[in-house]
């Protein structure tokens, strides 16, 4: 069984609290809005517009 906490996924008996600790652990990250990903894009671009 696993739980979400923010982006984290994780087996209850994570870590060494348990005599039989789980060690499954994972991120998740939820896919970008259409709209956000082009202003993700836009600001990307200025960056190395910038840094060149």
């Amino acid at each position: 069984m696993t739980t979400q906490v923010g982006g984290f996924f994780g087996c209850k008996k994570f870590g060494s609290g348990f005599q039989k600790p789980c060690c499954f652990f994972t991120w998740f990250d939820p896919p970008l809005m259409p709209r956000s990903q082009i202003v993700l894009l836009g600001l990307l671009k200025k960056v190395r517009t910038l840094e060149n």
